[in-house]
């Protein structure tokens, strides 16, 4: 499970950084337009007034550039240094091209919910507690042991033995040990469901985002 989340955490600072970048680069080139607009109404400022007011406005629009260069670049640091933390040991340059694909059906992702550590932790639990409620049924039955032996005696007559043992458990002590045992295996068996449902209904949630992003990519593109 720790493994798992920190793979997870990796892949999603990786994201971000990619995100992040690309989003620097668009405003680099949205603040050469904007500056190339300036130069545009400055050399019509002798024909129109109205002009005076674009380049006022687009001055406005680069120094807003400008702001937002620099807070995305303080994020692009402070990301290189989640993942150098996640990662133990220093990343400085990231190289990430990220390709959308033919989204994969349902089932598939479905059928790779099977893998969930979540979900196989409560099996394990499950069973655990299937063996306790085993146990305690069995030791809520007397056990019976046969004893035998042969003694071995200098002056006298050798002889065998031979006996029975019964060990009684006690029986209200038992009960109340078996009935633990069961109500403890029926919480785990509803635990396990309960995660079931948990893990369905978000990757339910993260199916519907996922299909809106690959949607809206293609409109986009």
């Amino acid at each position: 499970q720790a493994k798992v989340s920190l793979v997870n955490e990796i892949k999603n600072q990786a994201y971000t950084i990619w995100e992040y970048e690309k989003l620097y680069k668009i405003i680099c080139d949205y603040e050469d337009l904007t500056k190339q607009n300036i130069e545009l109404s400055e050399s019509y400022t002798m024909t129109s007034d109205s002009h005076h007011m674009g380049i006022m406005s687009a001055e406005l629009t680069l120094s807003d550039l400008r702001i937002q260069k620099s807070s995305l670049n303080a994020k692009v640091h402070a990301a290189y240094s989640r993942l150098s933390y996640l990662a133990s040991f220093e990343v400085k340059e990231l190289d990430i091209d990220l390709v959308v694909m033919d989204m994969p059906g349902t089932k598939d992702l479905q059928d790779r919910l099977m893998n969930n550590h979540n979900i196989a932790i409560k099996d394990k639990e499950v069973q655990k507690r299937e063996a306790v409620r085993e146990m305690a049924e069995l030791d809520n039955y007397p056990d019976l042991n046969v004893i035998g032996g042969y003694s071995y005696r200098e002056n006298f007559d050798n002889y065998w033995t031979v006996g029975v043992g019964v060990t009684l458990p006690i029986y209200g002590t038992e009960d109340h040990k078996e009935e633990e045992a069961r109500v403890l295996s029926l919480a785990a068996q509803s635990s396990k469901e309960d995660t079931r449902i948990a893990v369905e209904s978000a990757f339910q949630s993260a199916h519907i985002q996922m299909k809106s992003a690959y949607e809206v990519y293609h409109i986009v593109h």
